[in-house]
C-alpha cells in the first residue's frame, strides 16, 4: 500500500534492545478483563552521546473476553505504546519532529465453535 519504513528510527523492527516485562495478574478473576501485560524496552547499547535518551517506551496491553452465549465468544485486545526517549527526541531531516505521541491499537474478534 506504498508504506515503508525509510524513516524509522530502528528499521524495520526493534533491534539492540533490553527488555523488562512486567507481569501483571488479577486479583481475582474478573471478566471479561483477561489479562494486563506492561512491557518496556530500551537500547542495550548506544553511543555515548545518546546515553541519556536510550528508552524506546513502554506499552501497556489489555486483553478481554466475553461469553454472551454458549459456543459463541468476542475477544478483544487494546494496547497503546508511550515513547521514550529515544523516539520522542529524535528529529528527521524529511519528516521533522513530533514523535512523541502515543499510539493506540486494537483488535476485535467474534468466534463461533461448532
Amino acid at each position: 500500500m506504498g508504506a515503508t519504513t525509510g524513516a524509522a528510527r530502528t528499521g524495520d523492527g526493534i533491534r539492540n534492545a533490553l527488555f523488562r516485562p512486567t507481569p501483571c495478574g488479577l486479583p481475582h478473576p474478573s471478566p471479561p478483563l483477561r489479562e494486563v501485560s506492561v512491557l518496556a524496552a530500551q537500547a542495550a547499547k548506544v553511543p555515548d552521546a545518546q546515553n541519556s535518551a536510550k528508552g524506546y517506551g513502554t506499552e501497556i496491553d489489555l486483553r478481554l473476553q466475553y461469553d454472551p452465549y454458549e459456543h459463541f465468544q468476542l475477544k478483544g485486545t487494546l494496547g497503546t505504546f508511550f515513547p521514550g526517549k529515544y523516539y520522542s527526541t529524535y528529529k528527521n531531516d524529511d519528516l521533522g519532529g513530533g514523535f512523541d505521541t502515543m499510539a493506540l491499537g486494537g483488535m476485535l474478534m467474534a468466534a463461533v465453535q461448532f
